[in-house]
């Protein structure tokens, strides 16, 4: 398991605030345990070394701690504006290779349509999960207990190939 600077501080002040925003507040300890439950999980949705999660991002933990826990798992995140239309967010997960998607409130509806449309996993957070989607809150308590995160395990950037959905067609190319 990858260190991150949070560990040594969750250790030092493991009660102190560590994050806030419009719903909650979480401890340091309750940061890593968060990222080493969302790292967990996160190796489910990308177990290859070069898929990545799409995190379409509102200002709220869940956000901070999906770019974390990729930290942590060796895990590529995909920041996401979680102001593009379907269209555009289907495109952009095409072409990054993207294999899961997190997602908040502000973005859902594309979110929802893109991993109905290519098949990828979903988690909600700070709404009500919907269609096949999965809720933030129960998302990480299903994280397997004990589960060892591999150690070698770097994320690596994203390469230039862009990746095919099942129905074959590629995402188009901006022009350099």
């Amino acid at each position: 398991m990858s260190l991150l600077p949070l560990d040594r501080r969750a250790q030092e002040t493991p009660d102190e605030p560590a994050l806030a925003d419009d719903l909650d507040v979480l401890s340091w300890s309750g940061l890593v345990d968060q990222v080493a439950r969302a790292a967990a999980r996160l190796l489910e949705f990308a177990p290859g070394p070069d898929d990545r999660v799409a995190v379409l991002g509102d200002n709220a933990i869940p956000t901070l701690v999906a770019h974390l826990a990729g930290l942590r798992a060796g895990v590529g995140t995909v920041a996401t504006s979680r102001n593009l239309t379907s269209r555009e967010l289907l495109d952009q997960i095409i072409d990054a290779g993207v294999t899961g998607i997190i997602a908040g409130p502000v973005g859902a509806g594309a979110a929802l349509d893109a991993a109905r449309e290519l098949g990828l996993p979903l988690v909600m957070h700070g709404t009500a999960a919907i269609g096949h989607a999965f809720d933030w809150d129960m998302w990480l308590a299903g994280a397997p207990a004990g589960r060892s995160l591999p150690t070698d395990r770097p994320a690596r950037p994203h390469s230039s190939t862009p990746r095919v959905p099942p129905d074959g067609r590629a995402a188009p190319r901006c022009a350099g």
